[in-house]
């Protein structure tokens, strides 16, 4: 799963360009590594701080609400992390 989820940032960045500062909401993408492919789905939203918060799910495995971590968004920028799978993502 780690190599699958490494590809996230090039399949959710185009959302991002055309919504630049408004990431809250769930977006889905299809991930490739190779012949595989793996639907997710990657849910934001902000908390009673205004930080955000969110989790990511695997579709087609029926993994869910993996957590994400470190979220920021800066011009237009997105990065996050998922711990469980030790990765870093900017898109």
């Amino acid at each position: 799963m780690n190599r699958l989820l490494s590809g996230l940032f090039l399949f959710l960045s185009i959302p991002f360009v055309a919504h630049a500062q408004t990431v809250e909401g769930d977006w889905q993408a299809v991930m490739k590594d190779g012949r595989v492919e793996l639907r997710v789905a990657l849910h934001l939203k902000k908390d009673e701080t205004g930080a955000l918060k969110g989790t990511i799910d695997s579709i087609d495995r029926g993994v869910t609400g993996v957590p994400i971590s470190s979220i920021s968004l800066k011009d237009s920028v997105l990065k996050f992390e998922v711990p469980s799978v030790g990765r870093m993502y900017e898109g």
